[in-house]
């Protein structure tokens, strides 16, 4: 049978193939039936950014809120329009001009490693992306109205960027392989949408081919999925579970006539036109599966000089014990031999030339990496890899860094989480940060980059370890490549902390919107994060993830990694400052400022009010500004003293620290020139644990402005 393998459009720039197609491809394979892969995320990219289409939907939504935002008044139906259009329109219309050009930035391997080319194509692409994805439509699985949500949406005419891309030729490509059965992988939510909105316009071009939805955010969340038999008109089946068996087998009793009961991990019509059940089926030998398949991927037409192959040397988390994570990162954990692990390497770079590899497991075992790494040196392969761990006793000896870095490691990414002992200690990380220190030091004399995930609102977290987790990170930026901020903690009923609340002292509390929120049980809320989130999202390179050009830079010119990062690109918040009044200021290249005919805060009955936003393309945040912050950016083009700007500015100086305290933060503006080490206060410090951090402190600049919200 002819299989074909889709991926849908998922948000994020199409910098790798993502893992589970050529793993399905290749145990599809096995059972004898020919497989075709598309990864949607690449072919609707590639699609938008060959043509004028975009610049035509883009001009089209300027004219419509120009209409509604000239009006002497406006509905609720017309004012929530109104709201999205200008959010969507905050993007310059020069980033989709500039994407062709962007596009072979990113092509050729000259001008790729040209940090400053490479920053502003990643950036301008990036934003094209936000633009043709719009608003996100269904984000939350938790919601209690989603399925309705749902059929809302796919009752409404589908008018924008992605679908006319995939009516441009692209299902019709998918449709010209005439597939026995077509299967959409959706791990994630950011993809849920999309994955459904491509299988109903198959099912309207091809009544007669059965489809099937897999992957991780169905076994995570199967009711919305299964939840209503509406969505019978969407797709026939759904795969909840591991598909690697699964997958073959209903192709297999699809092309024999065979009885669906066989096939495991399957849910179907049954003879009342509900959804049914077959059985929970694991797969616990992953030493039984081939190796991944990405020879049936367009690789060539990948936006990087060098195309990688991600996948995965285990499943579930061999720790599994850190009270944040959700359960099925915690449980089921399987491992396929290392040796078979070298062994897919050796396979995939045979079939296609690739030699970058990132291992995207919840945690990669010390022992798989020493084995790669073995294998790669005694072999002299030319292979590079990254892969994600945890600090582990086993890194502690110089000699065994040595030995990853003589064997292709470049990257390791660890979850660090939190620089405060007593934060981890309640997390049940099992991390000593002066082990950490030591794992960091020895990474760095054997060349490999260090990348640490982290986040801040972990429950009874302070606003000095808010401030630590940041401040430690920066301080050890000669051994910390990559800064991955990830936001403000959630809590969600699947993890174990979510049941510890009388150990904490919280009250946990669901919103309208199907979250969880928590207060103190004294009554009092957490503090604010969001001056806090404002500052390290704008310097977190979180995003920078999303592409892999790490991997290449670490592989081919180490020496500019930094310029990519975050916090090089952002510069340092004001509190690491020592003197706001003798220091330089600029803007940003990452803000654009773009005027607006009606405020979206003001009363849509009464007449508009022209005002501005501005959009910082790095992080993709959008911020409302006051007057003379909106002063500030027009006035900081070129470098200059932050006294000069005040005197422009006609401020005292306790409303220029505001002004400048608020748009550095955000990363609108930027303090050039300035020392970057951190100031450590003495109580947050006795909790780090790490004398490390107690070194160079630099004179504290007091940071406690109010920064309001982002859109």
């Amino acid at each position: 049978m002819n299989v074909t393998l889709i991926y849908p459009p998922d948000r994020n720039f199409p910098g790798n193939p993502y893992s589970s197609l050529p793993a399905l491809s290749s145990c599809l394979k096995e059972a004898g039936h020919n497989t075709f892969q598309h990864d949607l995320n690449l072919e609707v990219f590639l699609n938008l950014v060959q043509s004028d289409a975009l610049l035509q939907f883009y001009d089209a939504m300027q004219d419509r809120m120009q209409t509604l935002g000239n009006r002497a008044a406006l509905n609720a139906e017309e004012a929530d329009e109104y709201r999205a259009l200008v959010r969507q329109l905050a993007i310059p219309r020069e980033c989709l001009e500039n994407a062709r050009h962007c596009l072979s930035v990113m092509n050729d391997a000259e001008t790729f490693y040209q940090p400053e080319q490479f920053n502003n194509a990643y950036d301008d692409l990036r934003s094209m992306l936000r633009f043709y994805f719009g608003d996100h439509p269904l984000d939350n699985a938790a919601h209690p109205d989603v399925l309705n949500r749902l059929f809302d949406r796919l009752g409404q005419p589908l008018n924008d960027p992605i679908t006319h891309a995939l009516n441009d030729g692209i299902l019709d490509r998918i449709l010209e392989e005439q597939p026995g059965l077509v299967g959409l992988s959706i791990p994630y939510m950011v993809s849920y949408w999309e994955g459904i909105r491509i299988a109903r316009l198959i099912r309207e071009r091809a009544p007669h081919i059965p489809i099937v939805i897999g992957g991780a955010l169905v076994e995570n969340h199967e009711s919305i999925f299964t939840g209503d038999p509406r969505l019978f008109d969407v797709y026939d089946y759904v795969i909840a579970g591991d598909g690697d068996r699964a997958l073959p087998a209903l192709a297999s009793a699809l092309e024999s006539g065979g009885d669906l009961a066989s096939v495991p991990n399957l849910y179907y019509r049954d003879a009342a036109g509900r959804w049914a059940f077959t059985r929970a089926e694991r797969m616990d030998d992953l030493n039984s599966l081939p190796a991944p398949d990405f020879a049936g991927l367009p690789l060539d037409d990948y936006p990087v000089p060098e195309v990688g192959a991600t996948f995965q040397t285990s499943r579930g988390c061999y720790y599994g014990k850190c009270t944040f994570c959700s359960e099925s990162f915690r449980e089921n954990y399987r491992l396929r031999k290392p040796e078979l692990v070298f062994e897919d390497m050796e396979h995939i770079h045979a079939t296609t030339g690739i030699r970058h590899f990132y291992f995207w497991d919840s945690l990669c075992p010390p022992r798989t990496l020493k084995h790669v790494a073995d294998r790669v040196r005694e072999t002299k392969r030319p292979y590079v890899w990254f892969a994600e761990t945890k600090m582990e006793k086993a890194y502690l000896p110089p000699e065994y860094m040595q030995n990853l870095a003589e064997g292709g490691c470049r990257f390791l990414q660890f979850g660090f989480e939190s620089a405060s002992q007593r934060v981890l200690d309640l997390i049940d990380k099992d991390n000593d940060l002066k082990e950490v220190d030591r794992v960091l030091s020895n990474m760095a004399q054997a060349g490999i980059f260090a990348c640490m995930t982290w986040f801040i609102g972990f429950p009874t977290e302070t606003e000095g370890e808010a401030r630590l987790t940041f401040d430690y990170i920066r301080h050890k930026g000669p051994e910390i490549a990559l800064s991955a901020y990830c936001g403000v903690y959630h809590l969600l009923p699947d993890q174990p902390l979510f049941y510890q609340q009388n150990k904490l002292g919280i009250e946990v509390e669901q919103n309208e919107h199907g979250g969880y929120i928590y207060r103190y049980m004294d009554g009092s809320l957490p503090y604010d994060r969001t001056e806090y989130h404002q500052g390290y999202e704008a310097r977190s390179d979180s995003k920078l993830l999303h592409h892999g050009a790490y991997l290449l830079y670490a592989d081919r010119c180490p020496d500019r990694l930094k310029e990519l990062t975050g916090p090089h690109r952002a510069g340092p918040l004001a509190r690491h400052v020592p003197s706001l009044a003798a220091t330089r200021v600029v803007r940003n290249p990452s803000a654009v400022l773009k005027p607006f005919p009606r405020d979206i805060a003001q009363d849509f009955t009464q007449p508009p009010q022209a005002f501005s936003l501005a959009y910082h393309k790095m992080s993709g945040e959008i911020f409302r500004l006051r007057g003379r912050e909106i002063m500030a950016l027009k006035l900081s083009e070129q470098t200059q003293e932050a006294e000069t700007l005040r005197q422009r500015l006609g401020v005292d100086w306790p409303e220029m620290t505001d002004i400048l305290c608020k748009l550095t933060t955000r990363g609108l503006l930027r303090f050039e020139g300035e020392d970057e080490r951190v100031h450590i206060e003495p109580a947050a410090a006795q909790h780090a644990g790490s004398d490390y951090l107690l070194k160079n402190q630099s004179t504290k600049h007091d940071f406690t402005h109010p920064v309001s919200a982002p859109l």
